[in-house]
């Protein structure tokens, strides 16, 4: 069982490397830095992360606008 887990589960990162924070940012919303697609973004309240959300499809999060905005207006590296 073990093994198993580990072959699934176990990327080479822990649980903090790969988990959005809001250290640093006041409140707002903030692309999710741990997700290659940019769509992922989170909500930060008290300088903790409140909610994880995506973009509908066909659109992008916008750092710019703090929102989810058409794909073709938002560049996303590696797409």
């Amino acid at each position: 069982f073990l093994g198993h887990y580990l072959s699934n589960h176990d990327n080479g990162k822990n649980s903090c490397e790969s988990s959005p924070s809001c250290i640093g940012h006041s409140d707002g919303f903030y692309l999710d830095r741990t997700k290659a697609n940019c769509q992922s973004y989170i909500q930060c309240l008290d300088y903790r992360v409140a909610n994880y959300s995506r973009c509908a499809h066909g659109q992008r999060f916008n750092r710019n606008l703090g929102k989810c905005t058409t794909a073709d207006q938002v560049p996303c590296p590696g797409k």
